[in-house]
């Protein structure tokens, strides 16, 4: 695990620091909220820790601005401010937990792994449901279909289509496994069901300036490509 800590207390950083480390954990250090913030927007953690009231910029100001940047990393947030409001503020911010001090260093290390672990998990799951090539995404559990940011309706045998050249992707599918995995029929080589299903959905794709995701490969069939 790579873990961003940010306290401007020297002592309670090293001493963190030192605990992860013995841990086997690897271990970022940032002294105030300004050092933190380009830390955190110039490298990738797996979890950050950072006090609430850090000089040239205050903790929760620091998860707000992270938050609306989109970072989703897990975060605790360490302060001296115990009272139910301060820790209810610290988790509208962003924050993932708050801890308050003094603290026993075995319970923050517990709460970073668990909150950690629950993370990866969330993040694994929501890659099971969501299939995703360069601005195109499919919703499994929605059935909804992206493009750009817009969404895309679909007919059922259009979708089914997406999602099986999404699942294959970087792979040249034939027709003949189309027509199998898609439409359970045995190939019909008479038949242009396939031609008619992916040249529509082509056009549904289609954005002006950039290029269709469905690739034709000559002879073979089709495919989706990460680039």
């Amino acid at each position: 695990m790579n873990v961003l800590i940010a306290d401007d207390d020297l002592v309670i950083q090293q001493f963190i620091k030192d605990g992860f480390v013995k841990a086997g954990h690897q271990v970022e250090v940032g002294s105030d909220g300004k050092e933190a913030l380009f830390l955190a927007t110039t490298e990738t953690f797996d979890l950050m820790i950072l006090d609430r009231m850090m000089p040239h910029l205050e903790g929760l100001d620091l998860v707000q601005i992270l938050r609306k940047q989109g970072h989703k990393v897990p975060i605790i947030i360490l302060s001296a401010l115990a009272e139910t409001g301060d820790k209810v503020d610290g988790l509208k911010a962003g924050g993932d937990d708050y801890l308050t001090k003094p603290f026993a260093f075995e319970e923050l290390l517990v709460r970073a792994e668990l909150l950690y672990e629950r993370f990866k998990i969330i993040e694994e799951t929501q890659e099971q449901t969501k299939l995703m090539c360069q601005d195109l995404e499919v919703d499994c559990v929605a059935h909804e279909v992206k493009r750009g940011g817009n969404v895309i309706p679909l007919q059922a045998k259009e979708y089914q289509l997406l999602l099986y050249l999404l699942q294959n992707k970087n792979q040249v599918i034939s027709r003949s496994m189309l027509l199998e995995k898609v439409w359970e029929y045995n190939f019909d080589p008479q038949t242009n069901v396939i031609d008619v299903h992916v040249s529509r959905l082509r056009t549904k794709l289609e954005i002006e300036g950039a290029p269709n995701p469905i690739q034709t490969v000559r002879g073979f069939g089709y495919v989706i490509k990460d680039k």
